[in-house]
Formats: C-alpha cells, structure tokens, sequence
C-alpha cells in the first residue's frame, strides 16, 4: 500500500489520525503566532478542528470544547 493511500485511510478514521501526527503543542507550553490557521484538539485529542488564532484566542465554526492542544497547517499552494 502506497503511503499517500495510509494516509488517506487515516484521515477518515479521525483517532488513528490523530495519534500519528506529531508536532501538537500544548497551549500551556506555547501560544501560535497571530492571524493564522491551525489544527487545535481538545485534551485527549479526541476532536480537532481547524482554527483561526486572533486576538488572543481560538475562532473555531464547530466546537470541541476546551482548546489544549495545537499544530500549525501549511497554507494552500497558489
């Protein structure tokens, strides 16, 4: 199996997902630069979203409960 299609499968099994990407910060350790999208997770990194870092604080659309934990997303290409 080709690594793009385990990742592939990963992705729509959200928990496997999740416990193989590295890079998560924890909030308490370290906060994201301003004006930038992010992955944030709940504490048990159960739920994730993509967020928007602004004015000293998470912007989410769905909620996941208390934010604890972040990773930077590479911007779109073109």
């Amino acid at each position: 199996m080709s690594e793009k299609k385990k990742t592939l499968d990963k992705q729509q099994n959200g928990n496997d997902f999740i416990a193989d990407v590295s890079n998560w910060v924890a909030v308490k350790d370290a906060l994201p630069q301003i004006d930038t999208f992010y992955l944030v997770a709940n504490s048990k990194i159960q739920k994730w979203t993509k967020a928007l870092y602004r004015l000293s604080e998470f912007h989410t659309i769905e909620d996941i409960g208390e934010i604890t934990h972040w990773r930077y997303i590479k911007p779109p290409c073109c």
